[in-house]
């Protein structure tokens, strides 16, 4: 991934990548857990805060993803995709079982 960011030649550009994709994981991970907060509602937590707090956070993130989204689909679509790249390796790397892995990987990992 990091060859891929050096690849792009305007900073601002490679801003807008990294930006649109980090609020949407952060997003993401908020709304799991408002989700969990749902389902789980007897589950020890060690912060206990308001709900309030979570689900405004959670509308702000969906603000700053829905925008460039809208303004800028295309360089959104590119930083999607550069964070998504990452998935065969995972695939690969971690969520195959080790004797299925090929022999070269086996050995890499």
């Amino acid at each position: 991934m990091a060859c891929v960011y050096l690849c792009v030649e305007d900073i601002f550009q490679l801003i807008n990548y990294y930006s649109f994709s980090y609020w949407l994981f952060v997003g993401l991970s908020i709304a799991g857990q408002l989700y969990l907060r749902w389902k789980q509602p007897d589950r020890p937590r060690p912060l206990k805060l308001s709900i309030f707090f979570p689900i405004v956070f959670c509308l702000c993130t969906i603000f700053l993803v829905a925008v460039p989204l809208y303004s800028d689909t295309i360089n959104s679509l590119i930083g999607v995709a550069i964070a998504l790249s990452g998935v065969p390796f995972y695939l690969l790397g971690v969520h195959l079982p080790e004797y299925k892995r090929p022999q070269c990987l086996r050995t890499l990992l």
